[in-house]
């Protein structure tokens, strides 16, 4: 009897790692035959080859209470400078007692020309803050800038409060972003933005045309990309849905659309919120001046040039909280 019961438990180990091996073996070629980037958001570690991690971001496990991901463009120095020099002065807010991290996620520097790599690279080796993709800068591969950015702050930030995404025309007020959010139970289970329900665009040769047959269906509800923020267990369940998952050039739709829907996390409007947010160097329709400095309570600020972005810091700093 214990020689049959032997017999049988050696059966059920060797079924067990058949069912293993069959299962690693469809794994490895569905990610072969799915052809990399091109046409999935597998997301394999080798793509991150040319990423820059040897910049001690997130090192170890350190606590953010807020950290941000901005999608740029190499060739968006401006940008990226008034950032630094603005909203996004880590040393700033440090003194302020917020512990913040900021890193942009560029293309290959490769790709361009001589001159253009060149400055970049000084740019990454003065600041620290830049994060390579081994991908082309089109419109089109922002998706992969977002999703690589992203998953970076999950893996390599798991000990942050909160985490921003933003694009590198963003004005973002980090403290007043912290103290309005932090106490929201809400933010454990969904994404705050400003929501958008527009529908593909079916118009041959425009920018936005979206053939319906690699989108068939209508944009579920979504946030405008240039701007949302969760927090860390949020993100981590996100980022849990883009496994191999068949990826949509249009990451605002693809992000906090399709992904947020199925890791069953609620969008959330920022028109909830007692504060203010617009395009420019108007507050809701109203021009900004030191006098009215004092009753700003701006989130974000959109569509704003680096020279904006410098003049709405200094009004900020005048009522800083």
């Amino acid at each position: 009897v214990e020689a049959h019961m032997s017999l049988m438990t050696l059966k059920k180990i060797c079924i067990l790692l058949v069912c293993i091996m069959i299962i690693n073996i469809y794994i490895i070629l569905r990610e072969t035959l799915a052809g990399g980037l091109e046409e999935t958001l597998c997301l394999p570690d080798t793509h991150l080859d040319h990423c820059l991690t040897s910049t001690s971001l997130c090192e170890g496990n350190n606590h953010f209470d807020v950290v941000v991901v901005i999608d740029s463009a190499i060739k968006s120095f401006q940008n990226r400078e008034a950032i630094r020099a603005t909203w996004g002065n880590e040393s700033h807010y440090f003194f302020k007692g917020y512990k913040v991290k900021v890193f942009f996620t560029l293309g290959n520097p490769d790709l361009l020309e001589d001159d253009v790599r060149e400055k970049v690279l000084r740019e990454r080796d003065e600041h620290f803050d830049i994060i390579f993709i081994n991908i082309e800068e089109s419109y089109k591969n922002i998706i992969h800038k977002v999703m690589y950015g992203l998953r970076f702050a999950v893996r390599h930030c798991p000990n942050t409060d909160m985490v921003v995404k933003a694009d590198d025309d963003i004005f973002v007020d980090i403290p007043r972003l912290y103290d309005t959010f932090m106490g929201d139970p809400s933010l454990s289970s969904s994404v705050w933005c400003t929501s958008s329900t527009n529908s593909p665009n079916r118009v041959p040769k425009t920018k936005w045309y979206v053939d319906p047959r690699i989108y068939g269906k209508d944009y579920p509800h979504y946030c405008l990309g240039s701007f949302y923020t969760l927090n860390m267990t949020s993100l981590t369940i996100l980022m849990g849905m883009a496994y191999c998952e068949p990826w949509f050039w249009i990451d605002d739709v693809f992000v906090t659309g399709d992904l947020r829907s199925k890791a069953n996390l609620t969008l959330k409007s920022m028109s909830d919120k007692d504060a203010q947010f617009s395009s420019g160097y108007r507050i809701e329709g109203k021009e900004v001046d030191n006098e009215s400095a004092k009753d700003l309570k701006i989130l974000y600020h959109h569509l704003i040039s680096p020279a904006a972005m410098r003049y709405l810091w200094s009004l900020v700093m005048l009522a800083f909280h």
